[in-house]
């Protein structure tokens, strides 16, 4: 698969750069390329940013000037806990690597993580870069209404929710209204406990902010709806829509996976069946941004799997990685 590997990968590789790019442009770095229109999520952000950071000395350095200015907004707990549940070798010595370089105090939990599930002897700090990389920090605040929510109410997952809500209130697509459950956010968006966040909304329901809305056939889903916005800010930020990031983020890591797979898988009955089992696991999510798959691929071998070649396949895995960058950087 050496060939398809040559042609291909590199193109799945540069998106997922493009896409590292564009959410770290949006928080406040100044690279080339487009800068992400869609909700933000800085934990996951950091983590597509690992194994980009691996060959992308520009992004570490980038990220680096960031943490340096804003490692206070950072929620290390939530850090450490997707790095352990998202960890394959790569994310604890890369990470772990850019917070020792620092010494980032406010991070010593994640760095702690690190080390535990990686013993790889991470050598000495790269070197550090020589001049911010940085916007302004008032552009950086003006763009980032998650930002300023941290700011007010702390890294905690208060200021997480209240930043989505507002985005969803605020877009006022059904989509997008639909993930205000305490099951899609705790699940979807925040990596969390269910409790945790129902107890944050009723919370909110109490303080007469949001009122919950049950669906006539279950009453069991409650889609909580903005009562009170006045507690949002009334800035205009960039964003169209949410992106479900942790989501997203699984199937990069998995196509680096794929990737992997692919360099020793010699049969190309094999090797179709690979990519359309990747393209079956994430047709739901790319589809719930908007991204068709061209055909249903399912995990068995059928009728759409023998029509088409190892390059078609590896093309609709291309155009469908590229159409999720084109949408978050649309508006750019």
């Amino acid at each position: 698969m050496k060939p398809l590997l040559k042609k291909y990968g590199h193109k799945w590789l540069q998106v997922i750069q493009n896409v590292s790019w564009a959410q770290w442009n949006r928080l406040g770095l100044m690279g080339t390329g487009g800068s992400n229109q869609y909700s933000i999520d800085i934990e996951a952000s950091l983590l597509l940013a690992a194994p980009v950071m691996a060959w992308d000395g520009r992004l570490w350095e980038g990220i680096y000037s960031w943490l340096e200015r804003y490692e206070t907004i950072v929620n290390g707990e939530r850090l450490a806990n997707l790095i352990r549940r998202g960890d394959e070798g790569t994310l604890a010595p890369v990470l772990g690597g850019l917070i020792k370089a620092g010494p980032f105090k406010t991070l010593t939990s994640v760095l702690k993580t690190c080390r535990k599930l990686s013993a790889k002897n991470w050598g000495p700090p790269v070197q550090k870069p020589a001049r911010s990389k940085l916007d302004d920090h008032q552009n950086i605040l003006k763009n980032n209404a998650g930002i300023r929510y941290r700011y007010l109410y702390g890294t905690s997952l208060r200021a997480d929710i209240l930043y989505l809500l507002s985005v969803s209130h605020r877009c006022k697509k059904k989509r997008d209204m639909d993930y205000l459950t305490t099951v899609r956010l705790a699940d979807v968006h925040l990596g969390c406990d269910r409790s945790t966040v129902y107890r944050l909304q009723k919370d909110l329901e109490e303080g007469d902010i949001l009122v919950p809305q049950r669906e006539l056939k279950n009453q069991y889903i409650v889609t909580w709806t903005v009562k009170d916005d006045s507690v949002f800010f009334k800035q205009k930020t960039p964003e169209t829509g949410l992106i479900r990031w942790t989501r997203m983020n699984d199937l990069f890591f998995d196509l680096f996976q794929l990737m992997e797979d692919l360099k020793k898988i010699s049969d190309e009955t094999v090797a179709k069946y690979r990519i359309a089992n990747f393209l079956g696991e994430y047709v739901a999510d790319l589809a719930d941004h908007g991204i068709q798959v061209p055909k249903p691929y399912s995990r068995a071998l059928g009728p759409p799997l023998k029509e088409d070649s190892l390059k078609d396949l590896a093309k609709t895995t291309t155009q469908a990685l590229q159409s999720f960058y084109d949408l978050i950087v649309k508006s750019t």
